[in-house]
């Protein structure tokens, strides 16, 4: 696999995050938006990405009478998550390469969203 055939869901560094941070276990909407440094806003829309692409799931319900938006990740989001890692590590370590061209030219594929 390459960069450049990796899901969109990884070009945004919140919704990155979100995942790393939800591959440790559910997480509630308050936790996100403290552990990403982010507004309720932005990881809700952050979410309705992550949902439809079926990286995580939602569940709603109550506590003490106050709603609580919990998010999890998904076996599918788990194993995508994995094997981003897995090629950014290839890209990284460039199985052993000796020059930082090479490494470099792995690079090239890569674009984010800023």
């Amino acid at each position: 696999m390459k960069i450049v055939e990796c899901s969109k869901v990884f070009e945004s560094n919140v919704r990155l995050q979100m995942l790393v941070s939800l591959a440790m276990g559910s997480l509630t909407q308050n936790q996100l938006v403290e552990i990403c440094n982010s507004t309720s806003g932005a990881i809700a829309t952050h979410t309705k990405k992550l949902v439809a692409e079926e990286f995580i799931t939602i569940t709603k319900e109550f506590v003490n009478n106050k709603p609580r938006t919990t998010y999890t990740l998904t076996d599918k989001g788990r194993k995508e998550l994995i094997e981003y890692v897995k090629l950014l590590q290839k890209l990284i370590l460039n199985e052993g390469a000796n020059e930082d061209e090479k490494v470099i030219e792995g690079l090239n594929g890569l674009s984010y969203s800023v």
